[in-house]
């Protein structure tokens, strides 16, 4: 983790979706993770990320520091059909990301549940089954 850690958003903060050209209410809970093509951890960890294809109770978006280019040759070569976005003319700062890989879990209502730096596909796996508890939890009651 990089010494941005200031940056990170607390549980019950708003998540700064508009930046992603995203509107802050969604109908599924989403799990927001930040990757740098340039981050050696992060290049280990996108062909794995394929298995976030599957549909779930929750949303995943991968953010980026490509470009729209970058992204669109990042999808065909690893087969993503979920969101890819490029976050590639701003900070990763200004979307709570200290250092790469990082995951948010955000509501509904675009509120930060949790954060999670991530190092390994597993990491992610944790956070996918937290999610989906908490996505079975929220429909129960």
């Amino acid at each position: 983790m990089s010494n941005l850690d200031h940056s990170i958003l607390s549980a019950g903060s708003n998540y700064p979706l508009d930046l992603l050209g995203l509107p802050t209410e969604s109908e599924k809970i989403r799990l927001v993770c930040a990757v740098s093509l340039s981050c050696g951890h992060c290049l280990r960890l996108m062909p794995e990320l394929k298995m976030f294809n599957e549909s779930s109770p929750f949303e995943f978006l991968l953010i980026t520091n490509g470009s729209e280019e970058d992204n669109e040759v990042v999808r065909e070569q690893l087969g993503y059909n979920f969101h890819l976005i490029s976050f590639a003319d701003r900070p990763f700062v200004d979307i709570g990301i200290g250092g790469t890989p990082q995951t948010y879990f955000i509501d509904t209502r675009g509120k930060v549940i949790s954060y999670k730096a991530i190092r390994q596909v597993n990491d992610l796996l944790d956070l996918w089954k937290e999610g989906d508890e908490i996505a079975r939890s929220r429909s129960l009651s």
